[in-house]
């Protein structure tokens, strides 16, 4: 019993040291955390230096309280372009849920620059869907959100053909705003170009 309950406990210690090694390996910037030195800086070009390695702790940053964090988050991704596709997801979901129209407007920017596939198309649908909805109560201007969305779909293309109702609803609703109008019209010829034909999309 005395060998059992030692080699259980040697097996314990090896798992928390293999746990404690891995939180270890966190890149850093000068020295620091990612959440240390976008906390104290707003160099997000030093974070997205670190390539791939700093994707994983920017997502968990996309969760923060904190708004300012969320938005430096956002923005590191952007940098990092199509290599931080894993986060793609997390971005639209910040997209449809954040409390500040500032930091949905930098997700959807950082989706543009990473060029994300049919796996954002439920959130952003949503969003096109119920931008405003109770359940995430939202500050701030959402129209140059809706511009990026329909920018980031428009290049997923026919993949995204659940947003089409609710792109030609916008592009209708723009008469008046042309250069707003055409980021609508043109996201929806290339989600589908028969569906633009109906719609009286040239």
């Amino acid at each position: 019993m005395t060998y059992r309950r030692t080699a259980i406990l040697a097996i314990l210690v090896g798992l928390v040291a293999a746990g404690g090694g891995r939180a270890g390996d966190e890149p850093k910037v000068e020295g620091k955390t990612i959440r240390e030195w976008l906390t104290r800086t707003g160099d997000t070009r030093k974070v997205a230096e670190l390539g791939e390695p700093a994707i994983k702790p920017l997502i968990a940053l996309l969760g923060d309280k904190d708004r300012t964090l969320r938005e430096r988050a956002c923005d590191a991704l952007e940098t990092l372009g199509p290599k931080a596709r894993p986060a793609a997801k997390d971005l639209a979901k910040l997209v449809r849920t954040d409390p500040a129209g500032a930091v949905r407007h930098l997700a959807a920017l950082a989706l543009k620059e990473i060029e994300p596939g049919m796996e954002v198309v439920p959130d952003l649908v949503a969003f096109l869907a119920k931008p405003r909805d109770p359940a995430y109560l939202v500050k701030g201007d959402l129209g140059p959100v809706f511009d990026e969305v329909a920018q980031v779909l428009g290049a997923i293309g026919p993949d995204a053909k659940p947003a089409l109702p609710y792109l030609i609803e916008k592009w209708k609703c723009l008469q008046k705003f042309p250069a707003r109008q055409s980021n609508y019209g043109d996201a929806v010829k290339k989600i589908d170009q028969v569906g633009a034909r109906k719609a009286g999309i040239k």
